[in-house]
């Protein structure tokens, strides 16, 4: 009998030792992939290529790519996302070329693009080719200069409400925090209509929703991370990062606000009275309904994080370099004075908050990377080495931001470095909301935001540290986007 037992053991070790060795040499199959074409690459790690650190949740994915960045002087490398080899773009000259003059053989992005669900597949930002770039155009209803100044007008009075929320904190409040409440309070006032009653004690639906899709949980770090790191896993799984709940109250809140204003005729005013008009002048009959309100959804992902994280990082730094606080003040002193108040066209001509603002995005560059997929085989420009089609290739955004060959002593807060904004006369170096067709559709909206909120608190409040302002800033290896792990505590003082 033991004699048996041994030999099913042995039988049984035997089988998993075969099952282990076959799935070890297909996942290492093309571990020498880079290094038959002579590419820079750092050895990966069975299973898991360069991306161990970052499924672990030890290191977040902008850190990652700036280590493996820091490797090497090539223009370019390349890593392993699991088995998947990828190609990381370091020169300003051959970014350029992917983004603007060869966009057309780039214009996909190779994160999941969220097809297996009606809400999420219709995301601009995921879309493949041609669907981008109808949904694209057909989005711009949303952002025309009109509307962008409509936009402003109400980003006013969320200001004077921000100030006087602000104005009742007397003790330390977490400048990501109360961003993110000015942030809610605009993409539910501008794109679903809606009162989010951020300044109020109370957590609103609206609010509460918002907090789910940023609230962090192993699983959101999980899907998140994936989107960009293995869409076939998402594909495979139909996994959403956004909740069914949550996708089913924004969208209700968009109808219901459709109907609370069907019969506004005025000039549009927000989002919904654009879908209004829309429909009206088709009769009723608009296919295109829902994708609108599928991409206020986005624009409220996409808005919030980048635009709340700007101005949080900007307050934290005004607070710990008051000299720059102050030539900020006086900059925004003077604007106020010259155009007799906060106006669309007086916030985007003061220069020193344009560069305040410029050099947060470059020390906190929001997202890991730009991404795109390669839709035909294509030679780099001045080399032998060949994208083939379909592999993905990224720009590393945080890593070239951080880059002291572009902006010496990166770590250093110093908006003087954008006196003149001459980074991308030879090529892209620094390109937050991206570059080509492509680029951030909201861009001038979210800078025309975070300059407008700013504008107000410096003009309201003194920006200064507390006993947990933090000295230097460490980052939340869970996370994909660029955020604090201890938080970006600071204290507001009236002036």
């Amino acid at each position: 009998m033991s004699f048996l037992t041994s030999a099913w053991a042995l039988n049984f070790v035997i089988f998993c030792s075969t099952i282990f060795f076959i799935l070890y040499k297909y996942f290492t199959r093309k571990f020498d992939y880079w290094k038959k074409r002579g590419v820079h690459h750092t050895k990966p790690i069975p299973f898991f290529g360069n991306v161990y650190d970052i499924v672990t949740f030890k290191r977040n994915l902008s850190e990652q790519i700036k280590k493996l960045y820091d490797e090497t002087d090539e223009p370019y490398f390349g890593i392993f996302v699991f088995d998947k080899p990828i190609l990381v773009i370091k020169s300003p000259k051959l970014i350029k070329d992917i983004l603007i003059k060869d966009f057309n053989k780039f214009c996909d992005r190779s994160i999941a693009d969220g097809s297996h669900d009606k809400t999420i597949g219709n995301f601009v930002f995921l879309q493949k080719n041609p669907n981008w770039k109808l949904t694209r155009t057909k989005l711009t209803s949303f952002f025309t200069s009109s509307m962008t100044k409509t936009f402003f007008s109400n980003i006013e009075l969320i200001n004077e409400k921000f100030i006087e929320h602000l104005e009742n904190i007397s003790d330390p409040v977490d400048a990501k925090y109360i961003a993110g409440h000015f942030t809610t309070e605009m993409i539910a006032r501008c794109f679903f209509a809606t009162d989010p009653r951020c300044f109020e004690s109370d957590m609103s639906k609206f609010r509460y929703c918002v907090h789910r899709i940023f609230q962090f949980s192993v699983r959101n770090g999980f899907i998140q991370t994936f989107y960009f790191l293995k869409p076939s896993i998402i594909k495979l799984f139909k996994l959403n990062f956004l909740e069914n709940s949550v996708i089913k109250y924004f969208h209700e809140t968009f109808l219901e606000a459709m109907e609370c204003r069907k019969e506004f005729d005025g000039k549009p005013v927000n989002a919904v009275d654009v879908v209004n008009q829309l429909q009206k002048k088709h009769n009723g009959d608009f296919p295109d309904q829902y994708l609108f309100i599928s991409n206020a959804m986005f624009l409220l992902v996409a808005g919030y994080e980048t635009t709340s994280s700007t101005i949080g990082y900007a307050l934290y730094e005004l607070a710990v370099n008051p000299d720059i606080q102050e030539k900020l003040r006086n900059s925004i002193k003077e604007n106020y004075k010259i155009y007799e108040g906060f106006t669309y066209e007086g916030i985007q001509k003061n220069k020193y908050l344009d560069m305040v603002i410029n050099e947060t995005l470059r020390k906190y560059g929001l997202i890991p990377v730009l991404d795109r997929e390669a839709l035909t085989d294509y030679r780099l420009e001045g080399t032998d080495l060949v994208i083939e089609k379909g592999m993905a290739v990224y720009i590393p955004y945080f890593a070239m931001f951080r880059d002291p060959k572009y902006f010496p002593n990166p770590l250093k807060f110093n908006p003087e470095r954008f006196a003149n904004n001459n980074f991308n006369a030879d090529g892209f170096t620094f390109f937050p909301f991206g570059e080509g067709p492509r680029a951030c559709i909201g861009k001038r909206l979210g800078l025309l935001a975070i300059a407008a909120c700013l504008s107000h608190v410096l003009l309201k409040f003194n920006i200064e540290k507390c006993e947990d302002t933090p000295d230097a800033i460490e980052f939340e290896p869970k996370s994909l986007a660029l955020q604090s792990k201890d938080g970006l505590k600071i204290k507001l003082v009236s002036i």
